[in-house]
């Protein structure tokens, strides 16, 4: 029997988005048939790892960059495509090899954060903030790879017990410019030398973009599992790493934007592609 799939729409002219109808979704859901969400036009390709990436919302519509997509792509992954209904229930049936914890503007849990009394009144976690923490849940369960972006490093970070600075104007003393457009470089990191950041990248120093309002507190005793492996100038975290084998990786830029020009974020995409065919091959042995 085939799978039921339901396709992402390329992008229109002039945008960046794959987009798919909630409408769309519903349905499939009612018919209470498992489905996976793929690239038009696409099959699965079971020689590659399976790449599960969570879908942001651009107005009404579920969406997904399409640079996230080249990236992965041209690392070597299949892709599927995480909606927010019911995300353990979809992970079960898709088993897939690696995740991809996108940027996109939606809520963290308060207790993340050095100061939740500046949270203003309407924060709260929607189902998009649930759907990373079901994700990164099953993957600490199932040891599978993980790559943060942005807000996908800032909830790695946070479930791992960092604090989080709700605003960085406010909080941060000589807070660099951090809200800049992702095909700019906003800033320098400094990486710490005995990393895997820094064996991938095969650099001390990278300069990155930077598209967030909120950060992540420069305290590696805070975390559990996980090391902060790069900082900026105004001390401020940009990047953490499991500190055992498995890859789980979150960096606080874009380098979804920057891959095509620049080694280091290409090298981001290889390593996790690659750590994500190792898992496969794993898996594949075990059946």
């Amino acid at each position: 029997m085939a799978e039921k799939v339901l396709y992402l729409k390329d992008p229109e002219p002039g945008s960046v988005y794959y987009l798919l109808s909630p409408q769309e979704v519903d349905r499939a859901l009612a018919e209470d048939e498992a489905f996976c969400i793929r690239l038009p036009h696409s099959r699965r390709d079971k020689d590659k790892p399976l790449v599960a990436v969570i879908l942001g919302l651009e107005k009404e519509d579920y969406a997904i960059d399409k640079n996230y997509v080249e990236a992965l792509l041209a690392a070597g992954a299949d892709l599927t495509f995480i909606h927010y209904e019911d995300v353990d229930s979809q992970l079960e049936y898709l088993k897939p090899d690696a995740f991809l914890l996108p940027g996109g503007c939606f809520d963290s849990p308060a207790e993340f954060y050095l100061e939740p009394e500046r949270l203003p009144p309407e924060h709260r976690l929607s189902p998009r903030s649930l759907a990373y923490i079901y994700a990164i849940d099953y993957a600490n369960e199932n040891q599978t790879p993980v790559l943060g972006i942005c807000a996908g490093f800032q909830m790695l970070a946070g479930m791992a017990g960092a604090k989080m600075y709700a605003c960085l104007k406010d909080e941060l003393p000589g807070a660099l410019p951090h809200k800049e457009p992702k095909d700019k470089i906003a800033h320098d990191v400094a990486v710490v030398s005995d990393s895997r950041l820094h064996k991938w990248t095969g650099m001390e120093k990278l300069s990155v973009n930077s598209v967030h309002g909120e950060g992540v507190v420069n305290d590696s005793s805070a975390l559990e599992g996980l090391r902060i492996v790069a900082v900026s100038s105004d001390n401020l975290a940009e990047a953490v790493e499991n500190q055992g084998e498995r890859f789980v990786l979150g960096v606080q830029w874009h380098p979804e934007y920057l891959y095509q020009k620049d080694k280091a974020a290409a090298a981001i995409f290889e390593e996790f592609v690659k750590a994500a065919k190792s898992y496969k091959e794993k898996k594949d042995d075990n059946r």
